[in-house]
């Protein structure tokens, strides 16, 4: 059994898709929904999967303001997607580390060498595009090697997975893709590549994102059913190679 582990934010303005909501026409709130339909479209996906899922959330000193509790306000969007035999397989723990690359090493060495699972998989639940077949090749590919990575855009993972620890310190800055392989190697174990996902993290990503699932919805082929009817809720797309708005509220 492969865990999957996921850092994720509660979805409140001013915490996710920021740098989005500041470089687009997006509105903080149409951020925090798109951000919403993306976590939604992650558990869906992953509730397909052979996987079971480790939500790790931010402790509330670790954000900005005092608005509320985060592990209810993430669980709120998978009660709103998962039936109850599937929540069972999601658990939710507080993030450990003081960076980002700390919390996920935390995590994984804690499910590899403390709970002694078979593999353990950080997966990046800001990519619509994840499938079950992804997840699944990669929990495959793990039974036969010892690091498995899945490439994203500009030197990015959306997904690493692993039978053993390596070194994660500031494994996620710089190239996450050739750290992760770098220290795998280093200690000699077997690297596999699963299929290549866009992690939206900037403009640029979210462009892909959208005119993929846009162009899937036109040809009858849709997937991310939340981040697709968010999108066109919102109104976003690509004209001439910029983020447009169609709906007037979110300007």
């Amino acid at each position: 059994m492969t865990v999957a582990v996921a850092l994720v934010d509660p979805p409140r303005e001013g915490v996710v898709c920021s740098d989005i909501v500041e470089e687009t026409p997006l509105s903080p709130a149409a951020g925090v929904a798109l951000y919403e339909a993306m976590l939604a479209d992650f558990f869906a996906t992953t509730a397909k999967t052979t996987a079971d899922v480790l939500v790790n959330y931010p402790a509330p000193e670790m954000l900005p303001g005092d608005d509320g509790d985060p592990a209810e306000e993430i669980r709120a969007v998978a009660e709103r997607v998962l039936d109850e035999d599937d929540l069972e397989h999601v658990r939710f723990e507080v993030q450990v580390g003081s960076t980002p690359s700390a919390r996920i090493g935390n995590a994984l060495t804690h499910l590899l060498r403390d709970e002694e699972e078979q593999s353990a998989a950080f997966v990046d639940h800001r990519a619509p595009l994840l499938d079950r077949s992804v997840v699944d090749q990669a929990a495959i590919a793990l039974r036969r090697n010892d690091t498995v990575v899945g490439p994203a855009t500009d030197g990015g993972l959306f997904l690493a997975g692993f039978t053993e620890p390596i070194d994660f310190a500031d494994v996620l800055r710089g190239s996450p893709l050739e750290n992760v392989v770098s220290r795998a190697t280093a200690e000699d174990h077997d690297v596999d590549f699963v299929r290549r996902r866009e992690v939206v993290r900037t403009p640029r990503d979210l462009k892909t994102v959208v005119s993929l699932l846009r162009a899937r919805r036109m040809a009858g082929r849709p997937m991310a059913a939340y981040t697709t009817a968010q999108i066109e809720e919102i109104g976003l797309r690509v004209e001439d190679g910029e983020l447009v708005v169609s709906n007037g509220d979110d300007r």
